[in-house]
């Protein structure tokens, strides 16, 4: 099926709860272009390991409501800085066909359809539905991902043009399993659409560029200061996220504490 035929199925649809859908570009107050950015997260109800753990509960409010919260927070922050970053940032969820996500989180942020298992087709569909100059791949079992991570990296890779910005890259990770972020160019994106031939490829999306992009791909890496890649933050299990329940809890509790020391304004999260 092409996505032209993808887009025009009645099980194709687009949730408006924002301006992200106006396939005009955006632009500076100067009228120069600014970058459209889709940061899309990729989510489904139907885990084989937790089923429906994006539903889970994570201090009374679900996994992926907080997912798109840390995501949100990055869009604010770049989209009241366009005059220095140069981009404009939209939200969105990318869920297969006829999933319940797409019910539950109606109102929460756009949110677009696609094959359960291509999930390379899912992100195809949602640059070209949104125009996107660039897609930034998050995951929904990621809930404690700092929104500066996702910002940093968005800052870094359009400054540099670059077709492909990872902390995942096994051979130099050295991020949290749970602090997952790749951002990728439309050139990158359409590429590996065309290219992808094999299921897994199109299932994890970004793993044709890691093993086979062309040469003239500008690729970024982003290394941390600390070894911290055996520290596992993501949700695959319920004894996974009682871990992140744990360690949201503690967390939230030392912010709460550090507020009544020295007041609200005297904390700050990065």
């Amino acid at each position: 099926m092409t996505d032209d035929e993808i887009i025009s199925n009645p099980a194709y649809k687009f949730l408006q709860g924002s301006a992200a859908f106006d396939k005009t570009k955006t632009a500076h107050k100067n009228g120069k272009h600014l970058k459209k950015v889709v940061i899309a997260i990729q989510a489904r109800s139907t885990s084989e390991r937790l089923p429906r753990k994006v539903f889970e509960l994570i201090d009374g409010k679900t996994m992926l409501e907080h997912v798109v919260d840390r995501c949100k927070e990055a869009q604010r922050y770049l989209n009241n800085h366009t005059h220095k970053t140069g981009v404009g940032v939209h939200v969105a969820i990318v869920c297969p066909y006829g999933d319940p996500i797409a019910r539950e989180f109606t109102g929460l942020c756009p949110i677009i359809e696609g094959p359960e298992h291509d999930v390379l087709t899912r992100y195809h569909i949602c640059a070209e539905s949104m125009d996107a100059d660039y897609i930034v791949r998050i995951t929904s079992d990621c809930p404690l991902i700092p929104n500066f991570v996702i910002s940093k990296m968005i800052k870094i890779a359009t400054i540099n043009e670059a077709d492909y910005t990872s902390n995942v890259f096994p051979e130099v990770r050295t991020a949290c399993d749970g602090v997952d972020c790749e951002v990728i160019s439309r050139k990158a994106i359409d590429w590996s659409n065309a290219t992808a031939k094999n299921q897994k490829d199109r299932e994890h999306v970004t793993t044709i560029i890691r093993h086979s992009a062309p040469k003239e791909f500008k690729i970024h890496h982003i290394v941390g200061f600390f070894q911290l890649s055996h520290i596992k933050l993501s949700v695959d299990t319920q004894e996974d996220l009682e871990r992140v329940r744990a360690e949201f809890s503690t967390v939230k509790k030392c912010a709460e504490v550090a507020e009544r020391m020295h007041g609200k304004y005297s904390v700050h999260r990065f």
